[in-house]
C-alpha cells in the first residue's frame, strides 16, 4: 500500500472509532434526556390536574379550604402511580403543609411545583417529588446495549476490505488525471481563439485570462491572475464605472443578466483600440452571481471601416446635394438670363419688356424659395418664434397644397389645442410639404387625414424625447402607395426623392424645421397601404405671447437711413430703393464705420431715423456687435437686422439682441417700404 492509501486506512479506522464512541455515548445520553423530559412532563401534567381540582375546592370554600384535609388527600391520590416511589404534598402560601402522601424516595430526585390560584391570586402550591433511580437503572441497561452496538459497528467498519478503498483511490486518481487533462484542453482551446476571454471575481480580480487577452495586456499568465481587470487594459486605479463608464461586469453582478457594451483603451503603442465586451453570469445553486465570464473582441478595424463608409456616404450625399442644387439653380438662372435677354430685345415695346422682367422676377423668387429650403435644413434658417394657434396654420397649408388636385383632406383638430411658440411660416411649410408628399403618393386621388391634439408624454416613454413633457401632436395620414423600410430610412435625406417631379428638399426641410423647434417627426409606412407622418411640437405654457406685427401704414414722413453691408452691390441696390422712396441714405461697409457715422450724425443734430445692419461682415464688425455700441449712443435707436443666412440665435430672437425688426435677404422694394413705413409711422 502506498503512503496515501495507508493514510486512507488510518482515517477509516479513526472514523470507525469515532462513530462507535459516538454511538456508545449518544444513545444512553439521548435515552436519558428524552426519558427525563418525559418524566418531568408527566409530573407537570399530574401536578396541573391536581392543582386544578384544588382550585375548584378553593373556589367553593375560599376561607376554609386549608382544613379540608380529607378532600385534599383524595385529590393527591388521584392519578397517583403507587408502583413508583413518590411524595406529594399541598402547601399554603406560608409554606405550611395542608395534606401529603409520603413514600420513601431515594435520591437522586426530580421535583416539580405548581401554583394554586384563587381569582388570579396565588394561595398555595402542590409539590410532587419522584426518584430517578428507576430511570438510572434503565439508562444503565441502554449503556450496555449501546456499548455492544458500538463494538459491533467498529468491528464491521474496521474490517471493510481495503481493496474497495484502493479501488476508490485509483478511481479518484483517474478522475484527477482526467480533470487535469480537461483543464489543459480547455486552456489550450481558449488560448487559440482570437477573442479575449477571462473570468472575473466579485472583487473585479481576474481569475482566468486567455493568451489573446494577455497579449493585449502585454503580460504573462502569472502576471495577470489576481489583478483587477481595470488595471490591466485601462491602466486605472479604480473601477471603470466610477468614471461614469458602462461596466458590463458590474451590470452582470447587479442584474444577474447577460450584458454587452463597448469601451476603448490605449495599447502599448499609444493607439486607441475599440473593444466589444460581452459578459455572462456564473451563478451558484441559490442563483447568486459568483463570477463573470467576459468575452472581449477587438473591433477597431470594424469601426475604422464604418467610419470610412460613413465618410463615403456623406460625400455621396453632398455630391447628390451639390448636383441637385446646381441642376435647380441652372434651370432658374436659365429662366432669369433668358427673360432678361428677351427684355433687352424688346426695350422699345414696354409691355413686352415688363412681361419678360416679371417672368425673370418669378424665376428669382423660385431661387429664393430654393435657398430658403437649403438654409432650413442646414445650420441656418433659425425660426423666428411667436405664440401661435396651429389650427388656421394647418388648414391653410393643407388647402394650399391640395388646391387644383383630385385629393381632399379631412381635419380633426382638438378645440382646446395648446398653443406653441413657433415660426408660423415654417410650420405651415412643414404641413404643406407633407400634405404635398401625400398628394403625390395618391396619383388617383384620395383623402389626406389630419389629426391634431394635445399629448402629455411621460419621461422616458420616447427615447427621442427622453425628458417627456407636453406636446401638440399632428398626425398626417394618406392612403397612397406607401414606402419600404429602405425608403423610410432615407426619406429625410436632401435631394432624395421617389417622385418623377420634385426636388427632394420638401421632407428634408420639414425634418430640419421641426428639429429647430425642439420637436420630433416620425414616419411609418406600409407598401400599398399608405404612410403616416407624426409631428410633436413642444406646447408653450407661457402666458405672454409675442405681439403680432402692427398693421402697416404709409409713412407720413421721409427718413434718414443708414445702411451697413460689406457687399458693394447690396449697398448700391438698397440705396437706390431707399432713394426711390424719397429717403435720405448713407451707406457704410462695416460696423466700425457705421458707429462713427452714426455718432457724427447725432452730434450734428441730424441723426439717423433708422439703421439697417447686415448681420455678418467678412473681416469686420457685424451687426450683432455694432448694435450694442449704437444702443449705448442712443438707447432709442430703431435698428433693423438684415441677413440672408441665420447661423446663430440673433435672427430667431432679434429683439433680445437689441434690434427692432428683421429684414430677410433678398427683399423686394415693397417689402422694404412696408418695413420702413411700420417703423416711421
Amino acid at each position: 500500500m502506498t503512503s496515501a492509501q495507508d493514510s486512507v486506512a488510518r482515517i477509516t479506522y479513526l472514523i470507525a472509532g469515532i462513530i462507535a464512541v459516538v454511538i456508545v455515548i449518544a444513545i444512553p445520553a439521548g435515552y436519558f434526556a428524552v426519558s427525563y423530559q418525559y418524566l418531568g412532563g408527566s409530573i407537570d401534567a399530574q401536578a396541573e390536574l391536581s392543582a386544578s381540582a384544588i382550585e375548584l375546592l378553593v373556589a367553593a370554600n375560599p376561607r376554609m379550604w386549608q382544613f379540608e384535609e380529607v378532600r385534599l388527600q383524595e385529590i393527591l391520590e388521584r392519578h397517583h402511580e403507587f408502583d413508583v416511589p413518590e411524595t406529594r404534598l399541598v402547601r399554603d402560601i406560608r409554606g405550611n403543609i395542608m395534606a401529603r402522601i409520603a413514600e420513601p424516595v431515594s435520591p437522586p430526585v426530580i421535583k416539580r411545583s405548581f401554583g394554586i390560584y384563587e381569582s388570579g391570586t396565588r394561595v398555595g402550591n402542590i409539590e410532587i417529588s419522584r426518584s430517578l433511580l428507576p430511570l438510572a437503572g434503565k439508562t444503565s441497561l441502554v449503556c450496555l446495549g449501546s456499548l455492544l452496538l458500538g463494538i459491533v459497528i467498529f468491528y464491521i467498519l474496521s474490517v471493510v476490505p481495503l481493496k474497495a478503498v484502493r479501488g476508490a483511490y485509483h478511481s479518484l486518481e483517474e478522475s484527477e488525471r482526467a480533470l487535469r487533462s480537461s483543464e489543459e484542453f480547455i486552456r489550450e482551446a481558449l488560448d487559440n481563439i482570437d477573442d479575449g476571454f477571462l473570468v472575473i471575481g466579485p472583487d473585479y480580480r481576474i481569475i482566468i485570462a486567455n493568451r489573446t487577452y494577455r497579449g493585449w495586456a502585454n503580460t504573462q499568465s502569472d502576471g495577470i491572475t489576481g489583478r483587477h481587470c481595470y488595471e490591466v487594459l485601462h491602466k486605472k486605479k479604480y473601477p471603470c464605472h466610477e468614471d461614469g463608464a458602462d461596466c458590463v461586469v458590474k451590470l452582470v453582478f447587479d442584474t444577474g443578466e447577460f450584458q454587452t457594451g463597448e469601451q476603448t483603451y490605449e495599447d502599448s503603442s499609444g493607439l486607441t483600440q475599440h473593444i466589444e465586451k460581452k459578459a455572462f453570469p456564473i451563478k451558484d445553486k441559490s442563483g447568486a452571481v459568483t463570477s463573470v465570464i467576459e468575452v472581449v473582441r477587438n473591433i477597431t478595424e470594424h469601426r475604422l471601416l464604418e467610419s470610412e463608409q460613413l465618410k463615403t456616404q456623406k460625400l455621396e450625399a453632398m455630391g447628390t446635394l451639390a448636383g441637385g442644387i446646381a441642376h435647380d439653380f441652372n434651370n432658374l438662372l436659365q429662366g432669369v438670363f433668358g427673360y432678361m435677354s428677351m427684355a433687352k430685345m424688346h426695350l422699345d415695346q414696354r409691355e413686352k419688356a415688363l412681361a419678360m422682367i416679371e417672368q425673370a422676377e418669378k424665376a428669382l423668387n423660385m431661387s429664393v424659395n430654393l435657398t430658403t429650403q437649403l438654409l432650413t435644413f442646414s445650420k441656418g434658417g433659425k425660426p423666428v418664434k411667436k405664440m401661435i394657434t396651429l389650427k388656421p396654420v394647418i388648414e391653410t397649408a393643407a388647402k394650399f397644397a391640395l388646391s387644383g388636385s383630385s385629393s381632399d383632406y379631412r381635419a380633426e383638430i382638438a378645440p382646446d389645442l395648446w398653443r406653441v411658440a413657433a415660426d408660423e411660416g415654417q410650420i405651415g411649410q412643414v404641413v404643406q410639404n407633407i400634405v404635398l408628399n401625400a398628394k403625390q403618393a395618391m396619383p388617383h386621388g384620395g383623402t389626406v387625414e389630419i389629426l391634431a391634439g394635445n399629448i402629455s408624454m411621460p419621461e422616458g416613454e420616447n427615447p427621442l424625447i427622453p425628458d417627456g413633457g407636453k406636446f401638440v401632436e399632428i398626425v398626417i395620414r394618406d392612403c397612397g402607395i406607401g414606402m419600404t423600410d429602405e425608403k423610410i430610412a432615407r426619406i429625410f435625406d436632401p435631394y432624395y426623392t421617389t417622385k418623377q417631379s420634385g426636388s427632394g428638399l420638401g421632407l428634408a426641410t420639414a425634418h430640419s424645421i421641426i428639429k429647430n423647434h425642439d420637436g420630433m417627426i416620425e414616419v411609418a409606412s406600409v407598401p400599398d397601404k399608405g404612410s403616416t407622418f407624426t409631428i410633436y411640437l413642444p406646447a408653450n405654457s407661457a402666458d405672454e405671447e409675442t405681439l403680432q406685427a402692427v398693421p402697416l401704414s404709409v409713412s407720413v414722413r421721409k427718413g434718414k437711413i443708414l445702411v451697413m453691408d460689406d457687399e458693394e452691390m447690396v449697398r448700391a441696390v438698397a440705396a437706390s430703393m431707399l432713394q426711390a422712396m424719397g429717403h435720405e441714405v448713407v451707406s457704410v461697409k462695416d460696423g466700425e464705420e457705421a458707429i462713427e457715422t452714426f455718432r457724427k450724425a447725432r452730434n450734428s443734430d441730424r441723426p439717423f431715423d433708422i439703421v439697417i445692419l447686415d448681420l455678418t461682415i467678412r473681416g469686420g464688425m457685424g451687426g450683432e456687435l455694432a448694435v450694442r455700441e449704437l444702443l449705448e449712443i442712443d438707447p432709442k435707436i430703431k435698428a433693423v437686422v438684415s441677413s440672408g443666412y441665420a447661423d446663430n440665435q440673433v435672427i430667431a430672437d432679434y429683439k433680445t439682441a437689441g434690434f427692432t425688426a428683421f429684414l430677410n435677404k433678398p427683399y423686394r422694394i415693397d417689402e422694404l417700404a412696408a418695413k420702413l413705413s411700420e417703423l416711421l409711422a
